[in-house]
């Protein structure tokens, strides 16, 4: 009786053997159906049909990579964010320009002059002659420019300055296309609570008002120091989507029917 349940676990440790064996050597063969076997069924005589997700994407690419609207003139990519919302289809390049505030030069001239040439400046870098879209953003105090901050202790310095108070920020888009100009403006009121001056190093410790117009980022961190804002979320971030949807549609660029959707990569 033992001899016998021996052999039988002995039997079976071999034929777990053997199947091992002929898994790892190939061997294993799906069930026949007894259909006749065709190319690419893998033995079982059933034929699987094409994958077609990876010609698919590749088909959308060179669709959009044929498709480009317009191009965007910036290196900010809250601006190239806030374009692809509008649904367009786009490339970059970026011109680099003087920002500095004429003599007599009012905030709104000199906003909209700069979003113009850095447009312009685009148009002269591109070989297409598809629209070169640019905007500029500016902050004021009273009638006083807060720029970008070059360090924390700058950052702090505005900082202070907009605490407990309502600010004005202007952003102006201009589109080029060959010899024609067409240029928006929007203004938003925003006003900061009281801010400590812990809150204001511990801001400023995180670097977000480094590269930013007056020293915050409304659609970052700072977002906490808001207490009320009247205009355009979108015009504080840096391009006022109404605005630009508006010019867009001057140059036959219908962001509601059209979604191609994001950034046309050239490589």
């Amino acid at each position: 009786m033992l001899i016998n349940k021996f052999r039988l676990a002995e039997g079976k440790r071999h034929r777990r053997q053997r199947f091992a064996a002929s898994a790892v050597a190939g061997k294993l063969r799906e069930p026949s159906s007894g259909l006749p076997k065709a190319n690419g069924t893998g033995g079982s005589g059933l034929r699987r049909p094409p994958l077609r997700a990876n010609c698919e994407s590749q088909d959308l690419e060179l669709s959009r990579m044929n498709s480009c609207q317009l191009y965007l003139a910036s290196s900010s990519p809250r601006r190239a964010k806030l374009l692809e919302q509008l649904g367009v289809c786009y490339r970059i390049v970026k011109p680099e320009i003087m920002e500095e505030i004429g003599d007599g030069e009012l905030p709104a001239e000199m906003v909209l002059r700069l979003a113009i040439e850095k447009a312009r400046k685009g148009a002269e870098m591109v070989e297409e002659p598809l629209p070169v879209l640019a905007a500029d953003t500016i902050v004021l105090v009273g009638n006083t420019i807060m720029g970008k901050p070059g360090d924390r202790n700058q950052a702090k310095k505005m900082l202070s300055r907009l605490s407990g108070k309502t600010h004005r920020v202007l952003t102006a888009v201009a589109i080029c296309q060959e010899d024609r100009i067409e240029q928006a403006i929007s203004e938003t009121l925003v006003r900061f609570r009281h801010l400590t001056e812990e809150e204001q190093i511990s801001y400023c410790n995180t670097d977000e008002p480094l590269d930013k117009a007056g020293g915050y980022a409304i659609q970052g961190l700072g977002a906490v120091f808001i207490e009320s804002i009247r205009g355009s979320y979108s015009g504080v971030v840096g391009l006022p989507l109404l605005e630009t949807s508006r010019l867009l549609s001057l140059f036959d660029i219908n962001c509601l029917g059209n979604r191609n959707n994001g950034l046309v990569r050239d490589n």
